[in-house]
């Protein structure tokens, strides 16, 4: 269920940005500076989270299974966190790395009170810099 949850973020969110990698729950993508603008941004974020909540509710509806795994479903949520930022690419072991400080402040922003701050499960967080 998880899997296909994913498969579907993965799928909309390629067309308009690179996945770097799946980290456990979380899809981590990027896109070069030349590659993408705000606007186009937006509308992958809004995009995306109407494919996923558009699944969710089809997984949901077609799931009779009494697990708590299953039971949970409707309150998965999506958050995106976005950073425009530097990075240097690199081969590890076959596959392509994103290295640098702006990759470790996405990461960290991932650790963040905005569910406990705002009482809310679904959010966009964009840094500062993505706003200059």
């Amino acid at each position: 269920m998880l899997a296909d949850l994913v498969g579907s973020i993965v799928t909309q969110l390629r067309s308009t940005l690179r996945i770097s990698k799946l980290e456990g729950d979380a899809v981590f993508a990027y896109a070069l500076e030349s590659e993408i603008d705000g606007s186009t941004l937006l509308d992958t974020i809004e995009q995306t989270y109407f494919t996923f909540r558009t699944r969710l509710r089809d997984v949901n509806q077609a799931t009779t299974c009494p697990c708590n795994a299953c039971r949970l479903i409707p309150s998965l949520d999506l958050k995106f966190v976005v950073h425009d930022g530097r990075f240097a690419r690199h081969q590890l072991a076959g596959t392509e790395e994103l290295t640098g400080s702006d990759v470790v402040v996405v990461h960290r922003l991932l650790k963040n009170d905005v569910k406990t701050l705002l009482g809310i499960d679904a959010y966009a967080l964009f840094t500062e810099a993505c706003l200059v």
